[in-house]
């Protein structure tokens, strides 16, 4: 079992990790060396998630020096309080690589942890480094009564107790492991773009996380100080945060993204409490290559945007709620229509509105293209209320 947050301990300043074990066993900061094993367990998940981020950012290279010898974790004290181990790592180099690592290791314990406690049937998705003997045997010395909370990167915490350890889990042999690590997916840098919401923003270290559409945790980071204005203000929680899509550079694996490399521009959907907003939000989310069509693609949140504008507009106005649909270069379409009339508004991705008008009983056809919110929402007014003058047919 892992629990999040609670009555962790405080990190100081410079500590690496904190390691508080609890129990009887463990009263007056006593340490018993069947326990130590657990430091040396959670030492080397974080050099192998560490080192596995490495070479997926640097394929082909050799894992420096400097960063084995920043990995070399040192026992430095011993607190009251239960047995609190206060751990360092050896020399500053390479910190931010490491703490990426410790964040690694915090998210595949709680996901491990959380489908043990949900009795959950269905394989987990976990990181290649994780298919060891120190992940799976990790709590493994505890008792029953007994827990392991782990604190590291500025109070991210998990509680382990001895549910989480799987006794039954053996190592590969050598042969297994050489093939297991030939098939460990290689990931590849593309450009794209990512749609969900902004759960965790580190302006410090300029990385953030944020919740897809279809539920996956993903990390990110930047360098442009200007995007943290932009993050902050997307800042929220999986559910109640904003729709937010990012630009730049995605690490993907498998064909699918797993993190966003390098951010060059983010996107925040308009948030309101109007009829048509979560259609609008529907349409945020849909991937590129929705529908029967491969190409087409994500809907713009400009023209998101735009399209809320003008219903925004056009509120307490005699407007009936239009259809509202994607269009696949990336656009959306609103759509009235009854026996006599239909009207159609294409907001393209560069935020120009697009009019289409038929009248049933002349045939009539008008059209017309407008840049102007306040001259589409006199248009769409006009349409609606039938007083617009046409020209006649129209190719």
């Amino acid at each position: 079992m892992v629990t999040t947050g609670g009555d962790a301990p405080q990190r100081h300043e410079g500590d690496a990790v904190r390691l508080r074990l609890q129990g009887d066993r463990f009263d007056g900061g006593r340490l018993p060396a069947s326990a130590l094993v657990e430091i040396q367990r959670y030492a080397e998940l974080v050099r192998d998630a560490t080192i596995f981020e490495w070479r997926e950012q640097h394929p082909g290279q050799e894992v420096p020096e400097e960063l084995n010898a920043a990995l070399d974790l040192a026992l430095v004290d011993i607190q009251n309080g239960s047995a609190l181990a206060v751990l360092d790592y050896g020399t500053e180099s390479y910190h931010p690589q490491i703490e990426s690592g410790e964040s690694e290791v915090l998210k595949a314990i709680s996901a491990r942890a959380n489908n043990i406690t949900a009795a959950a049937s269905d394989l987990i998705e976990l990181p290649p480094w994780t298919q060891h003997e120190n992940f799976y045997h990790f709590g493994a010395s505890l008792d029953v009564h007994d827990s392991l909370t782990i604190e590291a990167n500025h109070h991210q915490s998990v509680v382990v107790d001895a549910n989480f350890a799987d006794r039954s889990w053996t190592s590969r042999s050598n042969s297994d492991a050489g093939e297991q690590e030939e098939d460990i997916p290689k990931s590849s840098q593309e450009a794209g773009s990512i749609t969900g919401r902004l759960t965790l923003l580190s302006p410090e270290k300029k990385t953030y996380e944020l919740v897809t559409i279809d539920g996956l945790e993903l990390r990110g980071r930047y360098k442009d100080d200007e995007l943290s204005a932009a993050l902050k203000g997307a800042l929220g929680t999986s559910t109640s945060a904003p729709l937010m899509r990012v630009h730049g550079t995605l690490s993907v694996r498998e064909g699918h993204p797993w993190r966003v490399w390098a951010t060059e521009t983010v996107e925040v959907l308009m948030a309101a409490n109007e009829p048509w907003q979560p259609r609008l939000q529907e349409l945020a989310q849909m991937p590129p290559g929705w529908g029967d069509g491969p190409e087409n693609k994500e809907i713009a949140f400009s023209a998101l945007d735009a399209a809320h504008n003008l219903l925004l507009a056009a509120k307490g106005e005699e407007i009936g709620r239009p259809g509202v649909f994607p269009v696949e270069d990336g656009g959306v379409t609103l759509e009235w229509a009854n026996a006599s009339n239909f009207t159609s508004i294409e907001v393209t991705p560069d935020a120009i509105f697009n009019f289409t008008d038929i009248s049933a009983g002349d045939s009539t056809v008008f059209t017309h293209q407008t840049a102007a919110l306040d001259e589409a929402l006199k248009i769409m007014i006009n349409l609606q209320s039938r007083q617009i003058i046409t020209e006649g047919p129209t190719e």
